[in-house]
């Protein structure tokens, strides 16, 4: 900070903005402050930290909370594993009293959230043939924790599902067969495992008894003479190397870092390979032009309809409104910038797809300072977007009624079937004409609704393997259509081609 002070640089970037340094600096170190400083001690006592090679020791914690503490942080994120390798009791007791050192070393200023993370023995490294804690013991220690650290109200502690870190370990230890315990998982129902109200252990407990898998002997201790399911992938580190350190961690010897001291023999290196260190290279001196926000000018909208088709159909809509933002950032445009500390171009994506779901016609917002010729602005986006995303076309909106996602109220839905479909597809169809009313539950935020589905279905017509509807956008998705109409769910609709045509005002 007194450094870029006394250089005088003035920086101005999408993602950072500094034009006063006594001021704006000053504000984006009060807002890093409250997002918090993260640090990994990883074990709390500095026999653990020995063995696992963290070459860290209290001291140095402390120091580092004391640098903090002056620099004005408010928040310190500390990451902890239990279940290390040789981890007993006195460490969980270190470890509580590290935390309590920590609170009290900063007078209970700051506020220290804790996460508690179970120790997963990972192939291709020393601890490769170490047991997981049973879960029990991994759950008292936990518990330990937070019941010790309960009176500390500055203290907040969270811990990741045990049960994921048990299908982690049996998968990053499985030979061959894995895979077939993966398959019926995910045929029992383990989909999206990745977000956490998702997860259910059951079905990989339902998969591994159909099995006769033992998942308690995957997490046991592997004979250090065992053949391993991967040892036939070289990645270039010696098994010799690691069944050493593996003996340094039992004697509480640590390993230097070969690119401040000695080579430590571990066998990447070789008269062909060796490591090349970049030098430290002075920082430039850079000034660049501030970008317009939405303060400083008016207004003008413009809509670019596009498609999401092939492979982008697998993109998520945040992951499509930071490659749109990229994109746009690269082209000659005047575009905005949202104010804040966070500045990004001023765009804003038409209603998500869902995952697999192609679009033919959506559309993203974008805000300019300045009118643009429709024919310039259209071809200096198909010059950056290239192939990736197709242009369709570009209008300018005259009425900010326009910007609103009421805009278009309904949608224009096609699903293509597999001929073997047909007979069915067009019996169920005609059973839901003749009815009155077609009621569907629907499932949101944990509440569930009954609806009559015929007031939000303008059309459904099935003609050449290929259904049609157009519907509200809101209240009812095309997958609430299948399910409840054609008795097809959603996990089972992979082989039908899903496109969104268009949207209806």
């Amino acid at each position: 900070y007194e450094e870029l002070k006394k250089s005088k640089t003035k920086i101005s970037l999408p993602s950072l903005r500094v034009d006063s340094l006594d001021n704006d600096i000053t504000k984006l170190l009060n807002a890093m402050h409250q997002t918090g400083l993260t640090i990994a001690p990883e074990a709390g006592s500095q026999r653990l930290r020995d063995i696992i090679n963290k070459n860290i020791s209290e001291e140095e914690i402390i120091r580092g909370i004391d640098i903090a503490l002056k620099n004005g942080w408010q928040i310190i994120k500390l990451y902890f594993m239990v279940g290390l390798p040789y981890e007993e009791d006195s460490d969980i007791d270190e470890l509580i009293n590290l935390v309590k050192k920590i609170s009290d070393f900063s007078k209970r200023k700051l506020k220290i959230n804790i996460t508690l993370s179970p120790f997963v023995p990972k192939p291709f490294t020393p601890f490769q043939w170490e047991k997981m804690f049973d879960k029990d013991t991994l759950l008292s220690r936990i518990y330990k924790i937070k019941t010790s650290l309960k009176r500390y109200k500055t203290v907040k502690i969270k811990y990741h599902t045990i049960e994921t870190s048990i299908i982690e370990t049996i998968i990053g230890r499985g030979d061959i067969d894995m895979g077939e315990l993966i398959y019926r998982a995910y045929r029992n129902g383990a989909i999206f495992d990745g977000w956490k109200e998702k997860f259910d252990f059951k079905y990989w407990q339902k998969a591994a008894d159909s099995l006769n898998f033992d998942i308690e002997h995957g997490l046991e201790n592997i004979p250090l003479d065992a053949k391993l399911p991967w040892d036939n992938i070289d990645v270039g580190i010696d098994k010799k190397f690691l069944l050493s350190e593996l003996e340094k961690a039992k004697l509480q010897i640590t390993t230097a870092d070969c690119r401040t001291d000695k080579c430590t023999l571990c066998g990447v290196c070789t008269s062909q390979i060796r490591p090349d260190y970049t030098k430290k290279l002075p920082y430039p001196e850079i000034e660049i032009e501030k970008p317009i926000t939405n303060t400083q000018q008016p207004n003008f909208y413009y809509r670019i309809f596009y498609k999401k088709t092939g492979k982008l159909r697998f993109v998520s809509h945040l992951d499509m409104l930071r490659m749109i933002q990229r994109f746009v950032r690269i082209c000659d445009i005047p575009i905005k910038y949202s104010g804040g500390y966070n500045i990004r171009p001023h765009i804003a994506l038409s209603p998500p797809l869902s995952i697999g779901m192609e679009g033919l016609n959506e559309y993203f917002d974008l805000t300019m300072y300045k009118k643009i010729n429709l024919q310039n602005l259209k071809t200096e986006l198909k010059k950056h977007f290239g192939r990736i995303i197709e242009i369709n076309s570009v209008v300018y909106l005259q009425d900010k009624k326009m910007l609103s996602m009421d805009y278009y109220p309904k949608e224009k839905i096609s699903v293509t079937f597999p001929s073997e479909y047909k007979s069915d597809i067009e019996n169920k169809l005609l059973a839901f004409y003749k009815a009155d009313k077609w009621i569907f539950e629907r499932t949101r935020k944990g509440k569930t609704k009954q609806r009559d589905m015929k007031p939000l279905i303008d059309l459904m017509e099935f003609n050449n393997n290929k259904l049609l509807i157009k519907k509200m956008r809101n209240g009812l998705s095309v997958f609430d259509i299948l399910e409840h109409v054609f008795l097809i769910k959603r996990e089972d609709t992979n082989e039908l081609k899903i496109v969104r045509e268009n949207f209806i005002t």
